[in-house]
């Protein structure tokens, strides 16, 4: 991590939701390191801006025609709909930038606290602990390999 950076994003074609493979699809995906505690907050915020609601608007327009960069007021059957966890990290960049969910109509909502296991329990099976355990170091050797000139 360069020392002058909180957090380093890089975007990989392909590797996103829907995508069929690095390199195999133009759709981007996003893979962000930050330093331990000082990047999550800005990462987040950066995330909001720069992913989350440019994606929000790009659903809009592809499948209600609405075109947000045309500066008409967006319907209320567009309203977007947004969760995070409890980390305060994702919950101070929300209220930090409400004016930027309410100018986009976005209603941003919060997992409950300590929830996982009731409302994400896949997350807490065997084979994911499994699969991160056997591929902790997988996507960090195809980064650099991608990202060298």
């Amino acid at each position: 991590m360069p020392p002058d950076k909180d957090f380093v994003v890089l975007k990989i074609q392909g590797l996103c939701i829907g995508g069929i493979g690095i390199g195999g699809d133009t759709q981007l995906g996003y893979v962000v390191f930050t330093k331990k505690e000082s990047g999550t907050e800005k990462m987040f915020t950066y995330y909001q801006n720069e992913v989350l609601i440019p994606f929000i608007n790009k659903m809009r327009k592809d499948y209600s025609g609405y075109d947000a960069s045309i500066g008409m007021p967006i319907p209320d059957t567009l309203t977007g709909v947004a969760w995070c966890d409890g980390d305060m990290s994702q919950v101070k960049a929300i209220t930090n930038e409400h004016q930027l969910f309410t100018d986009n109509k976005v209603i941003a909502n919060k997992q409950n606290a300590a929830s996982t296991g009731v409302e994400q329990p896949a997350g807490l099976a065997t084979v994911f602990k499994v699969m991160r355990k056997s591929h902790q170091y997988t996507l960090s050797v195809t980064l650099i390999k991608i990202s060298m000139p």
